[in-house]
Formats: structure tokens, sequence, C-alpha cells
């Protein structure tokens, strides 16, 4: 089985690896030629987190060692009030969390973490190849075969093409009814914060701490390196650039937190790059896939990063994947009825899932940039919550973190 995968970042390497995997365990040829259209390899962003429903994706691929090798595992994730650090509420994780779903939480440098899997990548020798510099400016869906033609002017063909080119994806246009991202009106900025910027006793070393204020707030967790990942978002209009490697002004964020806790602007004043980019959102699509192409991660279901799970979702987006195909199409060259019932399979699996994430980080936005009345209202709230019934907030997360992606039938 020859797949194209438009992409080569974490969901497409990842869709590579379970691929393979699969392939190797259900003895089907499987090969896969990743398409990326930057120059050389590499990762936007800076941190990123992974939860136990993610740690279990890359064990199943034997990575999971390699992953804790690099990454931190935080203590626990607090709620706290970005102008004076009270905290509403703070969720145990570290042993507790490992205890609870299998495996650990845990938060990485995403230049780490793509370099991990590119390697992986990488050892698979003839089973999976890349390409790089390499733009895609036309994808054909036929019954028999998927085509990808690039503006270099070469011109492939494979059994399956995957779409795992993010939220401006070009191979969910064949899939289909056409929609554009739309602006959320919010605008993150992102940096990396040195360990002697941080006061030893400080918990932002150990823990996910969401820092609410009025119409916008903050994320800090430690990266398996040392430093901590600092990010702000704001509601604003006036920044519509979805790129992830645009500067900001230093300068002009601290202006934007010289009302929070001192500690907080502390961090912002020791940063020497800083980033900015505007966030998009887009429905999760009613069809996932044509005759032979089919969408993962963010190509098909862009996550806004208030829950933390976009990632793992495309983790698990691949797993599945990979099972129903190596499941469905045992040898050869599959035909058409049995590889599109598999393609109908995986969408059905994945459907209800990440719906339910995507409104999860959408509910998650709209706390976080609540007016101040509201915001006072809502963080008595989970302070009550909290108090009351110690284990709400870790209960609620119980479908979400302990989820695991199905094993086949052997």
């Amino acid at each position: 089985m020859e797949v194209g995968i438009a992409g080569a970042g974490i969901a497409g390497l990842m869709t590579a690896l379970t691929l393979c995997a699969a392939g190797r365990q259900w003895t089907t040829d499987v090969r896969c030629h990743l398409i990326e259209r930057s120059p050389t390899p590499g990762e936007a962003g800076a941190g990123i987190q992974i939860s136990p429903n993610g740690c279990a994706v890359f064990d199943r691929l034997g990575l999971l060692g390699s992953l804790i090798e690099i990454s931190s595992a935080p203590s626990a994730i607090r709620i706290v009030t970005a102008d004076n650090q009270r905290c509403h509420v703070s969720v145990p994780l570290g042993q507790v969390a490992e205890e609870r779903y299998g495996y650990p939480y845990l938060t990485v440098n995403r230049q780490q973490l793509h370099g991990l899997l590119m390697s992986q990548v990488d050892s698979l020798g003839e089973c999976a190849t890349m390409q790089f510099d390499a733009e895609i400016n036309e994808v054909r869906d036929e019954p028999d075969r998927a085509w990808l033609a690039m503006t270099n002017g070469q011109k492939r063909s494979f059994d399956l093409v995957v779409g795992a080119d993010g939220i401006h994806s070009c191979v969910r246009d064949v899939v289909g009814k056409p929609d554009t991202p739309r602006f959320t009106g919010h605008v993150a900025w992102r940096g990396i914060v040195s360990p002697d910027s941080i006061p030893e006793c400080s918990l932002i070393r150990e823990t996910v701490t969401s820092w609410m204020a009025s119409g916008g707030h903050a994320v800090t967790y430690p990266l398996g390196d040392g430093r901590i990942n600092l990010v702000v978002v704001e509601a604003s209009q006036d920044w519509q650039h979805e790129s992830w490697t645009v500067r900001g002004d230093a300068q002009t964020l601290l202006k934007r937190v010289d009302r929070w806790h001192t500690e907080l602007r502390e961090l912002v004043a020791s940063m020497t790059e800083v980033y900015r980019w505007a966030l998009f959102n887009r429905p999760v699509p009613a069809q996932w896939h044509g005759d032979r192409v089919v969408l993962v991660g963010d190509s098909c279901h862009a996550m806004l990063p208030y829950a933390a799970q976009g990632a793992v979702m495309a983790a698990e987006d691949a797993m599945v994947l990979a099972q129903v195909l190596t499941t469905t199409v045992q040898s050869g060259s599959p035909r058409q009825k049995p590889f599109v019932s598999a393609l109908a399979d995986y969408q059905r699996q994945r459907f209800d899932r990440v719906r339910r994430v995507q409104t999860l980080a959408h509910r998650h936005g709209r706390l976080f940039h609540l007016k101040p009345l509201a915001s006072g209202i809502a963080r008595l709230g989970m302070r009550m919550l909290n108090l009351g019934y110690p284990s709400y907030f870790q209960k609620r997360n119980d479908w979400l973190m302990g989820y695991r992606v199905p094993e086949p039938p052997m």
C-alpha cells in the first residue's frame, strides 16, 4: 500500500509511524512518502502538552521511554488569578495521574518532540521516505488512485493520500464541502523563559498554570530542558497573521500584562524572543474522506489550544487510521470497496470524540476570556467546587485522559 502524506509535522510523522508499525504487525506492505513544503525539517512553536491518552499512543509505538527522557512531568494543573496568583483550582498530576490513567502527563519542547519523531521515521528505511521543499498545488481523488501535483512540476500517484497539512490544508479542499478558517478574535504571544529568571520556590517550575485575567489569559509550564513555556492570549482584532514564526514586540507584550502578578511580568520581561500569531478556527467537517483521500489532525479538526489536545488528537487519529486500514486491507493493491469502508470506519470511530474535544477547547476559551464580573463569579464557583468536591475537576477529565485507542482484534 503506497501512502502519500501531505505534511511532515507531528501529525504527518505520527501517521507514518503508526501506518508502518501496523503494516508490520499485520504483514501488510506499507510504504509512506511524506511531502513537506518547508525547505528543512522542523516544527514551529515552543511547548506542547501530552496527556495520558497521548502517551498511550507513544507507548504502543515503543516511544514512551524516549518521550519521557525529553519531557517534564508537572505535578498539577492550576488555575490562578493573573493579578494576584490566587489559586482557584488545582488538579493533581504527576504520580496521581499515572496511577489514575496508567500513563503520565508530560510537557515537552515541540522541536525536541519533532526531532524524536523524525529520527524514528528515518530509522524505518524504505518503509518511509521524506521530501522537503515540495509544495502541493493540486490533489485529485479517483476511485482507484489519488494524485498529488507539486509546484516543482512533479506528479505522483498513491493508493491513499493523507492530509496532515494543518488548518490551511489543501488536501481538505477535495474532501466534502469547501470552507475556510475563521479568525477567532484571539491573538497569542509565546516565548521561552530561562530557568535563571524563575525563583527556585516558584510553583510554575513544576505545574501547568493558567493565569486568568479580564479579556485574556496566560499559560506557563515546564519544558524537559528546565525552561518554561509561556503563552499569553488576548482578545484583539488588529492582528490576523496565522504564522507561528512572526516576531512580536516584547515591550508591547509587557504593556499588555502590566497589571498582572509580578512573577508573570518578570517572566515576560526576561524573554529575548517573542512570537505572535492569530488563532483561527475551522469546524469539524461532515466528511473526512473521499475514495482515496483522508484527513488527520488539524487539517480535519483544528483544535484551539485551550484544551491542549491538538497534537494528541492527531496521534489518536493516526493510530485509528492505521488500524482500520491494515486490518481491512491485508495485502496487495486494495480494492475500492473495502478501502472506502476502512476510511468510513476511521471517521465513525473518531468523529464524536474530536467534536467533543473541540467543544471543550471552545468552552475553555470562553471561560478564560470572560468580562470582569462574570470572571469573578466563575472563579468563585471553581473555588467552591474545588473545596467542597476536590475530585470534581479530576473526574471531569476522565473521559479525555483515560481514553485508549481500541486494540484491533487479533
